[in-house]
């Protein structure tokens, strides 16, 4: 008994009633015409008990729940009421999530490189070019993730990196952290693609473009394509100078880049880089620790000394450090804040000698001329006078001096002569 629509099923339900009434009918009869009526009713009604599918669309007026729903930020099971607003366990997004704003935590932790450059963008779609038979080429397609009404901040000849996780293929991702200070940079459990814009296809927004990936080189063994979801920078352009500047920072500097023009830096590209300056050996400048690089200063206030900087002793040795015998050496010790000299402010200081004789020492540090340094000391090495000692040890002589500015400050510094 085929049944097509509800009013089919309430005419055979009522036809049923009457001819029961009626007397004409069997059991048997009435079993199939009711096992007909589950059946078709099956079709227009969810289990609550089993499995089941809906073929339209289901609006719950009033929400959802999932599981034993507790609330709260330690809740547990999950909910969604009736005006959207959701608590889950977790969520696991295959492509985009969209929000005006994230909180709770409110703390940002980026892996890899933070940049402000001219051009960049999110790859919605990437379609690598193959040859006739099926092997990647070298360019491809990227339709980028836009917003409704944005433009893409992408030209023609931009120079473009990007890193991203590939959970297919593991061994792809870089095993460390790597940045040579040249521009090529990996990070552990991503890969960097290096990409340049080679035609805008959709000049509407710039949403559309073909590309090339970067060449292999001694530098850089890799040619991996871009990825949906991956975030990409356009830090430089091969040909329009007005995209030629960028920044970036790491977690321990920050740099200005400037007529960035190819792959890699030079040191004129470098226009100013604050933090940890040692990377900058890579172009010849002989930088340590953290400080300050820049190409010009321009100013109108004033440099001011901070006072909480070590003072530290520097030795005027005539030239240098080496005393034959027959002859003497003056050597003037002065003290120095930063580039401030603060000798003057020195109320006491102390000269000792180091021979390996602790004995011979010990009375050279008692005699008059160590008693009476006061920043300068004739070193002599004579037959009348001999300052460097005498006993076999002696190969060069170590001496300590310290100059005490008060308040518990000093500074030590050693010479060997």
């Amino acid at each position: 008994m085929p049944l097509h629509n509800k009013q089919q099923l309430l005419g055979d339900a009522s036809q049923i009633r009457h001819e029961t009434l009626e007397g004409h009918n069997t059991a048997e009869r009435v079993g199939k015409m009711f096992h007909d009526i589950i059946e078709a009713f099956e079709e227009y009604f969810l289990s609550k008990i089993d499995p089941d599918t809906a073929q339209k669309l289901i609006k719950f007026l009033e929400g959802v729940e999932f599981g034993n729903f507790i609330p709260g930020i330690n809740g547990q099971g999950g909910m969604i009421n009736g005006n959207g607003d959701g608590e889950l366990q977790s969520l696991i997004l295959h492509k985009f999530l969209e929000v005006p704003e994230l909180r709770y935590n409110r703390v940002s932790i980026e892996v890899g490189n933070k940049w402000r450059a001219p051009g960049g963008g999110i790859v919605l779609k990437c379609v690598p070019d193959k040859d006739q038979d099926g092997n990647l080429l070298m360019s491809g397609t990227i339709t980028l993730h836009l917003e409704d009404g944005e433009i893409g901040q992408i030209a023609v000849d931009d120079i473009c990196m990007g890193i991203f996780h590939n959970e297919m293929t593991l061994n792809s991702n870089s095993p460390v952290d790597f940045d040579d200070s040249v521009g090529n940079f990996r990070f552990a459990g991503f890969f960097t693609a290096y990409f340049r814009v080679t035609e805008i296809l959709e000049m509407g927004h710039n949403s559309v473009f073909r590309y090339v990936l970067r060449a292999q080189s001694a530098n850089w063994a890799y040619s991996f394509h871009p990825f949906e979801a991956m975030h990409f920078v356009a830090y430089g352009n091969f040909t329009d100078k007005n995209r030629q500047t960028s920044r970036y920072s790491t977690r321990t500097y920050e740099r200005y880049l400037k007529d960035v023009n190819d792959w890699e830096f030079t040191a004129g590209n470098i226009a100013a880089q604050f933090g940890d300056l040692s990377n900058l050996s890579a172009f010849g400048m002989d930088m340590t620790g953290y400080s300050a690089y820049l190409n010009n200063i321009y100013m109108i206030g004033t440099v001011e000394q901070m006072k909480a900087l070590f003072p530290r002793i520097e030795f005027d040795t005539e030239g240098d450090t080496f005393l034959a015998y027959g002859e003497t050496k003056t050597i003037t010790c002065k003290v120095f804040r930063g580039w401030e000299d603060v000798t003057d402010k020195v109320y006491h200081w102390s000269i000792t000698r180091d021979t390996g004789d602790p004995v011979e020492d010990a009375s050279w540090n008692m005699s008059t001329k160590a008693q009476n340094f006061n920043g300068t000391i004739v070193i002599s090495f004579t037959e009348t006078e001999n300052d460097l000692g005498t006993n076999t040890f002696v190969v060069s002589t170590l001496f300590t001096v310290k100059a005490d500015l008060g308040d518990g400050v000093s500074a030590t510094e050693e010479i060997r002569v």
